[in-house]
Order: structure tokens, then C-alpha cells, then sequence
């Protein structure tokens, strides 16, 4: 089992590392951090739909464990007919999805009910719709 995990974690930092070659499009910014996301490179797959987010934040954030990062890369799979998401998320030590990922930091989530009428759901709508 263990080795499963890690072979989940390369593949997951690998699709995450080519985020990097993403055209980033602010969509919301506070004294905290300023939100991306990236309509460019959507993947549709089927009933799915990949997008790609960004957040970078103003000052330093810290791990659970106490490491120290600046932002965070996403990777949104939206189920199309369900409305359903799933999220894996890395933290970086750099600004704009930079420097070293942290491998304790790499998240996959559940999957969730994307709310209707929330900018989520906006996203989840035109990433479906195969993005720009």
C-alpha cells in the first residue's frame, strides 16, 4: 500500500509540475493572497473536465509541520454530469507555484458537491465547457 502512495505522489507532483507553463489569469486578490486560474490548458476526458489554480500568497505561510511555503498549485477534476469535484493541491516553497514542491503538503480530496452559483461553480461551468 505504501508503495501505491508513492507512486500517486510522483505522478501527482509530475501533472502538477506542468503547471508551471500555465497562463495564469487573476481572478481575485486581498491584503492575503491573489487567486489564479487557468482556462488555456483545460482537459476534457469524457463526463470530466481538468483545471488548473494557483494561489500565492503575500507573506509566508507554514505547513502543519512547520516548513515554510509561499503557494499552492491545484488541479480541479470536475465530474460534468454529477457536478462533482475532486482537488489535488501542492505547496511550494516559491512565489507562483516555484521552488521546491513539499511532498508532506500534497492533498487529494474527497469528492465534493460543487455549490451552485458560487465562483466555483463558475469555474466548474466554463472548464466543462472546455475552457477559453
Amino acid at each position: 500500500m505504501k508503495i501505491v502512495k508513492k507512486i500517486l505522489l510522483v505522478f501527482s507532483l509530475l501533472a502538477i509540475s506542468a503547471l508551471s507553463h500555465a497562463e495564469w489569469t487573476l481572478t481575485a486578490t486581498s491584503g492575503v493572497l491573489d487567486a489564479y486560474v487557468d482556462f488555456k490548458e483545460v482537459v476534457l476526458e469524457g463526463n470530466y473536465a481538468k483545471s488548473k489554480r494557483l494561489v500565492d500568497y503575500r507573506k509566508e505561510q507554514l505547513t502543519e509541520k512547520g516548513e515554510i511555503y509561499w503557494s499552492s498549485t491545484s488541479i480541479y477534476t470536475y465530474d460534468c454530469i454529477k457536478k462533482i469535484q475532486q482537488v489535488e493541491r501542492v505547496r511550494f516553497t516559491g512565489r507562483m507555484g516555484g521552488g521546491a514542491p513539499i511532498e508532506e503538503a500534497v492533498f487529494t480530496s474527497e469528492w465534493e458537491k460543487v455549490v451552485a452559483g458560487t465562483p466555483n461553480d463558475n469555474y466548474m461551468v466554463r472548464a466543462c465547457a472546455g475552457g477559453d
